[in-house]
């Protein structure tokens, strides 16, 4: 074991002096022999991998801070296991140091894994441990703040866009004992824009969505075909979609509705609900409110979305995918998939044949 590695890999308490000579020479040796490097990494990890991450916090500017340039620089060199344990304790002071945790994770996906299903998989592991992460990420009226915290926050606010959430984590959210600018190189807003982003896109987009964003990384030109036409290109798309959907009046869930008959003007569902626009979505949702029984109401959407889309493409089943999600979360939650994904020949069909 080299002397770097006995002085960086062993974590225990350091005197000022002892603090200050240590980060300044991290930057001497980090990134300038990847065999040093790696051991050091190995080393940090197995500590890391034993240790509470309720201890996480004392570390946050020394052997915490060095653990995570290290891991996400050589991340591609983790197995997926690695990432599922350590990416919910470093994303946060990742972010601090200029990381796009967000990107790199996509890229994991895509260079690592690289197939469907193995890559679906991994991620409902990783995002399962992200959202209910105990990592802090700041502190609230002198309580420690953890990334599940604000995850919670954001499933409250419901509709606050994504900007306004990045202002609230700014204005509320203390990360001066977190974000040292002597150590950490990043700035404070885009750090809270790194966290708030990988939240939010764990909150908003599920384990059948993520394959498609790993196989668009590289083609810009068919995630923009794919905004431009409001579908699941990026999570803005989706935070559009989802986030600004405000009902003028609540909406009655169909199920505690008294059947009525179903007016003239809403015998159909809006033939540009598949485009995701807030009006289109809100009458769909009236739509679907008008039947007595939500199974009923379920199968006329069934049958309206083959109207509208006689052949499967991977744009049309994307559109009734990320329809059937919207749906979910207001109030059909328990209402079966319209569509899937056959992993056999590569293409989508119809849940019901």
């Amino acid at each position: 074991m080299s002397t770097i590695t006995e002085l960086y890999a062993k974590p225990k308490s350091l005197s000022p002096n002892q603090r200050e000579e240590m980060k300044e020479g991290f930057w001497d040796w980090f990134g300038t022999d990847r065999e040093q490097d790696m051991e050091v990494l190995s080393a940090l990890q197995s500590y890391f991998g034993s240790a509470s991450v309720d201890g996480d916090i004392q570390f946050t500017d020394t052997y915490l801070f060095w653990f995570t340039m290290l891991f996400w620089k050589y991340i591609t060199t983790r197995t997926k296991e690695d990432l599922i344990a350590f990416v919910p304790r470093t994303f946060a002071v990742a972010a601090f140091n200029n990381v796009d945790v967000k990107e790199d994770l996509l890229q994991y996906m895509q260079i690592v894994i690289g197939l469907p299903e193995p890559v679906e998989t991994f991620y409902s592991s990783l995002r399962e441990q992200i959202l209910s992460s105990d990592a802090v990420i700041g502190t609230m009226r002198s309580a420690p703040y953890h990334a599940k915290d604000l995850v919670a926050h954001i499933e409250e606010q419901g509709g606050m866009s994504k900007g306004d959430l990045i202002l609230w984590y700014v204005d509320n959210i203390d990360i001066s004992g977190l974000f040292d600018p002597e150590v950490h190189t990043g700035e404070r807003r885009e750090a809270s824009e790194q966290i708030v982003e990988l939240l939010s896109f764990c909150l908003l987009v599920p384990r059948a969505f993520i394959w498609h964003y790993v196989d668009t990384l590289g083609h810009p030109e068919e995630a923009t075909y794919r905004e431009e036409h409001n579908m699941m290109g990026s999570v803005v798309d989706l935070e559009k979609t989802f986030a600004s959907f405000v009902p003028d009046t609540p909406v009655v869930p169909a199920s505690t509705q008294v059947p009525t008959a179903v007016p003239t003007q809403t015998t159909s569902m809006p033939s540009d609900v598949l485009l995701g626009s807030t009006e289109s979505l809100r009458n769909t949702l009236e739509w679907l409110g008008s039947f007595g029984d939500k199974a009923e109401a379920w199968q006329a959407l069934i049958t309206q979305a083959k109207s509208l889309t006689p052949e499967l493409t991977f744009e049309s089943a994307n559109q009734i995918m990320q329809l059937t999600f919207f749906l979910k979360q207001n109030g059909y939650e328990t209402m079966p998939d319209i569509v899937y994904y056959n992993q056999t020949d590569n293409t989508f069909h119809w849940s019901d044949q």
